[in-house]
């Protein structure tokens, strides 16, 4: 069976002589505006995920690179810390030496001043020696000493006191070092002058070498001779005797004394037994600016 259309029908429009046709198919030029419109939207989809994931890339792009500055300025501000607390433990270390040396200046200071005083006073005490013993040449000292015949002699046996224990003052005497057990001279020396550096800067760390050690008394293996330790100045020798309770208990430390010094002291020690028999309690020896007195100490009661 065939379907029949209606024919066309053309006409004339009137004045122009231009024809038109109607009848029932479809406008062509009505189906190419569609196809454009569809074609333009799914172009305009395809913008729009091309857009999207540009966006989400550069999104991703700056993420990244908002972690790594991130990540870049932590490190830096761990690395600023690690700086200023090296710089912090490097000014504590500065204020430290500066305490210890401003110690030492003082120390020094102090030192220098007992130091001039005792140069002093020397000094004095030479000039009035020599002009004592000049006017003991010359026959014209008027002391009492020139009352008897043997004044000259006898007062310059007490010069020669004085000089000895001036030289002494610079000494200390050390015992309780094991005597080394060796036969050269020079070797044994040697571990004298190592056991003498280690009780010295023991009781002085900043303690100078000693100019001079040596073991006094013949050498015998089977005992242990005291060593004379000398340095340059009567300083050093007197801080170690005030710091001497602090080196080990098998050590003693004593001042170098001349033979008068020792005889009195041993007068001093014979006074004391004497006392301590006839009831007198807590008398001890003690160095009064350089002088061994006898005083009674005051030990707590309980």
């Amino acid at each position: 069976m065939s379907i029949q259309h209606s024919p066309k029908k053309t006409t004339t429009k009137e004045g122009t002589g231009a024809q038109s046709t109607f009848g029932s198919t479809s406008d062509l030029s009505e189906t190419e505006n569609v196809k454009l419109n569809i074609t333009k939207r799914v172009k305009r989809r395809y913008e729009c995920c091309d857009v999207a994931e540009m966006m989400a890339k550069f999104r991703e792009e700056m993420m990244e690179a908002i972690n790594g500055f991130g990540n870049m300025q932590t490190k830096n501000m761990s690395d600023i810390r690690d700086d200023m607390s090296a710089i912090r433990n490097q000014i504590n270390e500065i204020k430290t030496s500066n305490e210890a040396l401003f110690r030492e200046q003082n120390e020094l200071r102090i030192d220098l001043t007992e130091l001039k005083q005792l140069q002093s006073s020397t000094e004095q005490k030479l000039k009035t020696i020599e002009t004592d013993v000049i006017q003991l040449k010359t026959g014209s000292y008027s002391g009492k000493a020139a009352e008897h015949p043997t004044a000259a002699s006898e007062y310059e046996s007490v010069v020669q006191e004085f000089q000895e224990r001036c030289s002494r003052e610079k000494n200390v005497i050390i015992t309780g070092i094991e005597e080394p057990k060796l036969d050269n001279p020079e070797r044994r020396r040697e571990s004298d002058m190592t056991e003498v550096l280690n009780i010295t800067k023991t009781l002085l760390p900043n303690c100078p070498n000693p100019v001079k050690v040596m073991r006094l008394g013949k050498y015998d293996s089977n005992k242990n001779r005291p060593i004379k330790v000398s340095f340059e100045s009567n300083t050093i020798s007197r801080k170690i005797l005030q710091n001497k309770d602090k080196v080990d208990k098998k050590y003693k430390i004593y001042y170098d004394q001349t033979p008068k010094q020792q005889q009195f002291l041993k007068n001093l020690q014979a006074e004391i037994k004497k006392r301590q028999e006839n009831g007198e309690k807590d008398l001890i020896i003690k160095y009064i600016k350089g002088i061994p007195k006898i005083i009674q100490s005051h030990t707590p009661k309980n």
